[in-house]
């Protein structure tokens, strides 16, 4: 029964830390936060279930700029995705945190148009 508890416990916090990561990617926030990638492969390392199961239905959700909180944090997981797809197929140079922060503020505007859709 403690194991279950723990495992609760654990998959409640992985959850809620996954929906809301990228409310720390505001200036009131150490740089450093912008560098967090949640969908990141680290070899050798097994990733917790529940971790992987919400990567898994984000991974290819459909997802709308609707400006609040959880589709933006969807859509900048599907963004992030996108650029680390397109770096490794294309050659390019890896974006930096900056640049990467830019042109995804230029995508969110971008999607706010009218003839986007």
């Amino acid at each position: 029964m403690r194991d279950l508890a723990s495992l609760v416990l654990h998959t409640s916090s992985m959850r809620e830390t996954f929906e809301r990561i990228y409310e720390f990617h505001d200036s009131a926030r150490h740089p450093k936060w912008k560098d967090v990638n949640l969908a990141q492969e680290i070899p050798g390392w097994k990733r917790f279930k529940p971790a992987a199961d919400w990567l898994a239905r984000h991974r290819n959700a459909s997802v709308v700029a609707s400006g609040d909180g959880n589709s933006s944090g969807n859509l900048k997981l599907a963004f992030e995705q996108f650029i680390e797809n397109y770096v490794a197929t294309t050659g390019q140079k890896a974006l930096s945190a900056s640049e990467r922060e830019a042109l995804f503020i230029k995508f969110e505007q971008f999607l706010k148009q009218p003839s986007a859709r």
